[in-house]
């Protein structure tokens, strides 16, 4: 995938492993180990960034990031209800599959699930969502996703049953 990056991303990116033309086995580390079926937008998207940790450690001093990983196995096992999966696949009238999540950060260094905590997921149009608490758009490919994620700007909340961004905005 070729996406410009803002050089404050791709410096983020690039701490937590990431380098151009990172490709690692999606379908063979996610597609035996999950109970949903790995679509190409998904697989790519992985293969490039999939087994990537973010600290909370903020890029810019007055927004506070809170930690995220891109880690399907996570997201599914530890905090994603197979039953809500096929809630928002009908609500989205496509399929989606889980990418990672964000939550607290532990002493060890490992992420953890708290009440602030969401998954993300990409439908099959490559977009991107955050789903905890409310729903939002964090982008319309795993790129503009991340540089959201990152730079903790540009999501939107986001109305499922309309499959639209909802009228009432923060």
């Amino acid at each position: 995938m070729q996406f410009p990056f803002l050089p404050e991303v791709e410096n983020v990116l690039r701490t937590a492993g990431w380098f151009p033309g990172r490709k690692i086995d999606a379908a063979g580390i996610y597609c035996s180990r999950l109970r949903c079926p790995l679509f190409p937008a998904a697989q790519q998207a992985i293969e490039e960034f999939g087994n990537l940790y973010f600290s909370d450690s903020p890029y810019v001093a007055w927004r506070v990031r809170s930690p995220f990983c891109i880690n399907p196995a996570e997201a599914w096992y530890s905090y994603w209800p197979e039953e809500e999966l096929e809630e928002y696949q009908d609500s989205l009238h496509c399929r989606v599959y889980p990418l990672g999540f964000s939550g607290g950060m532990g002493k060890d260094g490992k992420i953890w699930q708290h009440e602030a905590s969401s998954v993300f997921l990409m439908d099959e149009n490559k977009r991107v969502f955050s789903s905890g608490y409310e729903d939002y758009l964090l982008g319309d490919s795993i790129e503009a996703a991340l540089s959201t994620l990152i730079l903790q700007s540009g999501s939107v909340l986001w109305d499922l049953e309309k499959d639209t961004p909802r009228e009432n905005q923060p």
